[in-house]
């Protein structure tokens, strides 16, 4: 059996904090997979020392996106991320499926089902909100062939049960002792065609699935948003439309950019913490790294715990030093003005 017993509500323990592990970009291929291996053996050290040095305890995983480094070989792709990375990782921290978040990302995509004329009327006609919010009310699944095995195949097996869910979105509740956390997870990749760099500003998510996403959630004590492309990536009338509606999150986690970028923004009805966390594959000298999410469950302060990978001779993770001093973020995720 692939996963341990489900479990049915998450503890914490007097004074720990509740934790969140963010990774993205792991890029899994039969090439990459002993590099996995060796990569996920630093992980489960490194997160063992962090947990005891900052008193939290992770009871979460979030993964934004780029999981694989092909969709059109995503079958082997996706058993090296079950087999070499969340097993592991859910082994270690003793979590079940439930308490694991994934999205698709640009890598995922299949790309030999990118049909040129589908995608000409789809660039040419999602430029403004009204078309975006009717495209989003009625979604033409012939429009998702490129993603659409990712969530019957590999996404629906987390998260558990979600209280929202349409073709390129899911919501979940999940219930702490001291906390009901909402979680969104939304498809900024299905507009990708693979190429990169290049769709900068062509990306498409859609106000409408966030609201709808949201409103499924709109209870929680702390809402969490999931997506690969960060948001200044979406067609301009797209991007200006979401980050109104993203600000009723609490925390936004994103990935794509191979870098790790924490900030927080202030908008009417208060702030939202924004984690890009880097890119988990070593491939590259970009940033590789990893994100721990450190929250008081009882006033919501929260630490973001900023981990660099650095190459041989170190062969390690340690403190971004880079990014923050310490290697650390704090902020308060305060109080949402609901009104």
């Amino acid at each position: 059996m692939l996963f341990p017993s489900n479990k049915n509500k998450v503890v914490l323990h007097m004074n720990e904090r509740f934790g969140i592990l963010h990774l993205s970009d792991i890029h899994a291929s039969e090439k990459s997979k002993a590099t996995i291996q060796r990569l996920v053996g630093l992980l489960k050290t490194d997160i063992q020392t962090m947990q005891e040095r900052h008193n939290v305890s992770i009871k979460m995983i979030c993964i934004s996106g780029d999981l694989i480094n092909s969709g059109d070989d995503a079958d082997a792709q996706l058993v090296i991320i079950l087999e070499e990375l969340l097993q592991p990782l859910m082994d270690l921290l003793n979590l079940d499926e439930k308490n694991i978040f994934v999205v698709a990302g640009n890598h995922e995509i299949k790309r030999k089902m990118v049909v040129p004329f589908i995608e000409a009327g789809l660039s040419s006609t999602l430029v403004s909100e009204s078309a975006i919010d009717e495209f989003i009310s009625t979604v033409n699944t012939d429009s998702l062939k490129r993603i659409e095995y990712f969530d019957p195949t590999f996404a629906d097996m987390f998260g558990g049960d979600p209280v929202w869910k349409n073709p390129l979105g899911r919501a979940y509740m999940v219930t702490t002792d001291s906390l009901n956390i909402g979680v969104s997870c939304l498809n900024s990749a299905w507009r990708s065609t693979g190429i990169g760099s290049a769709e900068k500003r062509k990306m498409v998510i859609g106000r409408k699935q966030v609201i709808d996403s949201y409103e499924s959630i709109k209870d929680a004590d702390l809402k969490i948003c999931i997506a690969h492309h960060p948001f200044d990536w979406l067609v301009d009338e797209d991007k200006s439309a979401v980050e109104k509606c993203i600000s009723q999150y609490d925390i936004a986690l994103t990935g794509h950019i191979h870098e790790s970028d924490t900030k927080v923004y202030t908008s009417f009805n208060g702030q939202t913490l924004f984690n890009t966390c880097g890119k988990f594959d070593n491939s590259s000298d970009i940033y590789n790294g990893y994100s721990i999410l450190a929250i008081n469950p009882y006033n919501k302060d929260c630490d973001v715990i900023l981990r660099q990978y650095f190459d041989f001779p170190r062969n390690c993770f340690d403190e971004a030093l880079c990014v923050a001093q310490s290697g650390c973020f704090s902020t308060s995720l305060g109080t949402k003005d609901d009104n």
